[in-house]
């Protein structure tokens, strides 16, 4: 998998985020599949925190395709390694409509290292 996201955050009155974007392609998915290309928008963005130590993100987007919903849910959780720069880790759940995907009643999930940065 590969993604990219990015947001504004003010400073003061709690940094809320502005212009969150992103975009996300499960490789491993047919083309074709509505769930292989994801585009992220403002209210995507579920939660987040920042702050000196730590950057935490909550992405979330349903997609519904023949009265179907699925959804994928990316947590981005890092710490802060050196100034402006956070590394730790992703997750990726996949919930395919009411399909388990995982075999025993699990989504799909896809995990791996992170790097961000924040100015």
């Amino acid at each position: 998998m590969k993604f990219q996201v990015e947001a504004g955050v003010t400073r003061g009155m709690g940094g809320p985020t502005f212009n969150f974007r992103g975009d996300l392609e499960i490789l491993g998915r047919p083309v074709g599949d509505d769930l292989r290309k994801t585009v992220f928008e403002d209210s995507n963005l579920t939660q987040y925190w920042l702050d000196g130590k730590e950057l935490r993100l909550l992405v979330y987007r349903e997609h519904e395709v023949a009265n179907t919903y699925s959804s994928v849910e990316l947590t981005i959780v890092t710490k802060s390694s050196e100034e402006g720069t956070y590394d730790g880790r992703y997750s990726l759940a996949i919930y395919e409509g009411t399909a388990d995907t995982g075999g025993d009643g699990m989504p799909a999930a896809l995990t791996g290292k992170v790097s961000c940065g924040a100015e």
